[in-house]
């Protein structure tokens, strides 16, 4: 079995179907988002409804908690409260509904998943853990995988007898020796921010325990006009 896992869709819908796309061709048998579904982008509407109706889990992240904490909204940044403010204004009441309902975590097939940092942090970014911390971040789970998202970058994490070597995750296959923990973090559909910008994600095979880091071009064009002609704030704009 192949689980795609995707994170930071950042109502992107454009990058959402390019990513699918090539998961599906690819023989990805299911989807698991680590969230931030909305924020920045202009189509969080569609993009939930995407991942609702495929009953993809999905867990939580900084901006489906925003939506509903007034005071985590006001600590971020103007681009994010801006584009929140303008979701809660489109999305439906079943789509506010299914935001704010997302759990902080998931744990199946031997790997755990988050937003941020584990065991379930959706606000702490991973890769701002350091010594005692990022030890303890590892003994506070006990399954050998954890997939994160929350900083758009793709990177690995290995851990053994307390030694921990971190790096960027390039594109392509990786096994996973039984004999490390790993964390994984996916990078961002909508908003990646490694070298390039195309939509990244990552396949995974519990099975075999490999993983292989995707990157695909998407129609950004597009994204780039919805932005202009709603207005958004031209930093989200050059992001892209």
């Amino acid at each position: 079995m192949k689980l795609a896992i995707i994170s930071d869709i950042h109502a992107n819908l454009e990058a959402l179907e390019a990513v699918w796309a090539d998961a599906l061709r690819l023989g990805a048998e299911r989807f698991i988002c680590l969230g931030d579904t909305v924020g920045y982008g202009p189509d969080p509407q569609e993009v939930v409804s995407r991942l609702a109706l495929s009953h993809t889990l999905t867990v939580r992240g900084n901006h489906e908690q925003a939506m509903s904490d007034p005071a985590l909204l006001q600590r971020m940044s103007h681009e994010a409260r801006v584009t929140l403010r303008h979701t809660s204004h489109i999305i439906s009441p079943a789509t506010r509904l299914w935001l704010s309902t997302l759990p902080k975590s998931h744990a199946e097939l031997g790997a755990r998943f988050v937003h941020g940092a584990p065991p379930q942090s959706v606000l702490r970014y991973f890769t701002q853990c350091k010594g005692r911390e990022l030890k303890r971040r590892f003994s506070l789970y006990t399954e050998s995988v954890c997939f994160t998202g929350h900083t758009h970058l793709q990177t690995i994490t290995r851990e053994r007898n307390g030694k921990i070597l971190s790096s960027l995750l390039f594109e392509g296959r990786h096994q996973l020796p039984p004999h490390f923990r790993y964390v994984i973090g996916v990078g961002s559909v909508g908003q990646p921010r490694g070298e390039g910008r195309d939509a990244e994600y990552v396949l995974w095979t519990p099975e075999s325990n490999e993983i292989q880091a995707r990157r695909v071009p998407y129609n950004k064009a597009a994204t780039i006009r919805k932005l202009e002609v709603g207005n958004f704030p031209a930093t989200l704009i050059a992001r892209l």
